[in-house]
Formats: C-alpha cells, sequence, structure tokens
C-alpha cells in the first residue's frame, strides 16, 4: 500500500462480498511463529506497507476448498480512516514453495 499523499492514514479493515477479510501480522517470538489480528495498521505520509507471507497480510476466513482457485480474483474494499474505500483485486496464486520468492 503506498501512501503518495502528505498526511499519515490508517487501513481499519478490509471487506469482500463473499468472505469475511481480516488484517494480521506474522510474528515470531522465542522461535514460535503466530499470527495477530490487528485492528488497523499505519500508513505513513510518503511511505509504502509491504503485505507479504510472514509479514503484514489480510486472512480471508471461511473459505471452502474449491472457493478461490489459482488465477481467480477476490474484488475487496480497503478502508482507511482518511481516504475511505478503496476497491482492489488480488489474483490468486498458488502457496510459494519452501524458498521461493515472490513480487
Amino acid at each position: 500500500i503506498e501512501n503518495g499523499g502528505s498526511s499519515d492514514d490508517t487501513l481499519v479493515g478490509i471487506r469482500t462480498d463473499e468472505f469475511m477479510a481480516m488484517l494480521h501480522e506474522s510474528r515470531e517470538s522465542d522461535g514460535v511463529a503466530s499470527m495477530i489480528h490487528l485492528d488497523a495498521v499505519e500508513v505513513p505520509a510518503g511511505s509504502t506497507l509491504e503485505f507479504a507471507p510472514g509479514r503484514f497480510h489480510i486472512m480471508i476466513m471461511g473459505l471452502a476448498p474449491d472457493d478461490l482457485l489459482e488465477g481467480d480474483t477476490l474484488d475487496a474494499m480497503l478502508i482507511f480512516e482518511r481516504h475511505g474505500e478503496v476497491p482492489v483485486s488480488f489474483r490468486v496464486e498458488a502457496m510459494p514453495k519452501d524458498g521461493e520468492v515472490r513480487n
């Protein structure tokens, strides 16, 4: 998420028409990885906030095995405190193999 503006903003939610979605952050403490639900994520002015496996990410809840298949797209709405609602589309990709890096 790129905030090219001159004011800080806060991502306060995500919404899809089909599924429940939540903001999460992956953290590791004493060798134990966990996912923490976040109510909000700050996006400082002039900065970019990267969402990626092992960092900040969006968790889609309640999926059945065939709900989202590789190559599908999922339309969603990012909800910001200052900027309001911003439509986005996510492309469904296969999980990276160990050691594989994707951008």
